[in-house]
């Protein structure tokens, strides 16, 4: 194992439903590129497109999109691989690199054997080791210098001293409830909420196409959408229903400029403030707008949707989850349940130190909101410490992994090395994998 560590450098990959954050541990931050490929629905014979060509294609409608997960778990290697080729590996060997890659947490023990197959078979690496994103958040979180609080907080810092926390991962594909103790997933108390980002930008797709235009075959564009103009009311469901009726007022309608893949690459948000100062530049000098600039006009108004509701009411499902019929656990009830299901003499370390990480963690007043609806189930006299996992909830994954990759004494030891792969396949290999899943 010294051997391995002194020739091979460690490569870190978070592999996501909804994005690749890949690097050399050694980097500073990883290049993130969306995990598909994408065809155009009504030219077979078009090039296919692979990671973030997707986002940046001329066809705005109309993709065939291919995922390698599937409810949360890697099934299609196929689609993985080409995504790979065309950036985790591009310009890389695998044999020159110890891979440490990310799987969902309590992984089919199937899907797992399978992705080690694939990681020695396949690609050759010499050295691979998979520990859950959320639990790399938490080593990222504890290795930080900083708490993350703004004020000191003794029980907070005790947390940390003991590796203890729960890790709240809102994903692409869903959410979880992850609680670590001495730097130990704690298996019977993780929880799963079946709704991620993807359930958002799907139901923001169709709220969109029931009242104004229809853009179910615009997943890209709608996504860009969600990310861009969503955002969770800090103050609790009932403010969140006041502002939706005066959204639907119309008093602060946010209006989406879509892309129609020739002149707009991307959409993006209309800006009032910029339309009128032109508008009023153009009426100052007494001219008329050229048929140029009247037709941009015309056509950016066709291509425009206008947002109500909706910026707050899709965030909303990932707290109340019944809004689109489905029948589980909201964020902060889900922290709560895992909670419950610790060991009495977990719990209180575990609830001072709440990290939230993930794409949905990033939408505005997310972390805030969770910390509001969990306060009714923190026991009295006990503190509750909710934060964003640094340096940025979205990529915290990958720097938790290189934080980890860089550590060589501790790292290298728990690698699991293509040698004894092939001496003792891939069950062992996974049994040893897990005995050693403390970090």
């Amino acid at each position: 194992m010294a051997e391995l560590a002194l020739t091979t450098s460690a490569l870190v990959v978070d592999n996501g439903g909804g994005a690749v954050k890949h690097a050399l541990a050694t980097a500073k931050s990883p290049d993130v590129t969306l995990n598909c490929t994408a065809r155009p629905s009504k030219d077979r014979t078009a090039t296919q497109l692979v990671g973030n060509d997707v986002r940046s294609s001329t066809h705005v409608a109309g993709l065939l999109t291919s995922r390698p997960f599937e409810r949360g778990y890697l099934v299609r290697w196929d689609v993985e691989s080409e995504v790979w080729a065309s950036s985790v590996l591009k310009g890389r060997s695998p044999i020159d690199h110890v891979l440490l890659l990310t799987e969902p947490p309590l992984n089919f023990p199937e899907l797992s054997a399978q992705q080690a197959e694939v990681v020695f078979e396949h690609y050759g690496f010499p050295g691979y080791r998979s520990v859950p994103s959320a639990a790399l958040s938490m080593h990222g979180s504890l290795c930080s210098t900083s708490s993350g609080s703004g004020v000191p907080s003794p029980t907070l810092e005790a947390a940390r001293a003991c590796g203890a926390g729960i890790v709240v991962d809102s994903g692409f594909s869903y959410t979880h409830s992850l609680p670590v103790f001495q730097r130990r997933v704690v298996g019977q108390a993780v929880k799963r909420l079946d709704a991620g980002g993807k359930v958002l930008t799907n139901y923001l797709k169709e709220l969109v196409s029931y009242r104004s235009v229809n853009v179910s075959d615009m997943f890209h564009v709608v996504d860009a959408c969600k990310e861009e103009v969503c955002r969770v009311c800090k103050e609790g469901a009932v403010s969140a229903l006041q502002a939706c009726a005066q959204k639907g007022g119309g008093s602060q309608v946010v209006q989406y400029v879509l892309p129609d893949g020739v002149d707009r690459k991307v959409g993006r948000v209309k800006s009032q403030d910029s339309e009128d100062s032109h508008v009023n530049a153009v009426a100052k000098e007494g001219e008329q707008p050229s048929p140029a600039e009247m037709k941009r006009r015309r056509q950016e108004e066709e291509a425009t949707i206008e947002l109500r509701s909706e910026p707050f009411m899709v965030p909303e499902v990932l707290f109340r989850p019944m809004d689109i019929g489905l029948n589980q656990l909201g964020v902060a009830e889900l922290v709560a349940s895992s909670v419950a299901s610790l060991p009495l003499e977990m719990r209180e370390a575990c609830l001072s130190n709440v990290v939230v990480c993930g794409g949905n963690a990033a939408i505005s007043g997310f972390k805030e909101r969770l910390e509001l609806e969990l306060a009714p189930f923190v026991p009295s006299g006990q503190e509750c410490h909710v934060r964003l996992a640094p340096p940025d909830p979205v990529t915290s994954a990958w720097h938790g992994g290189a934080a980890m990759a860089r550590d060589k004494g501790t790292f290298y030891p728990t690698i699991i090395t293509k040698r004894l792969y092939e001496e003792e396949g891939s069950m062992r290999v996974l049994e040893r994998m897990k005995a050693a899943s403390s970090w």
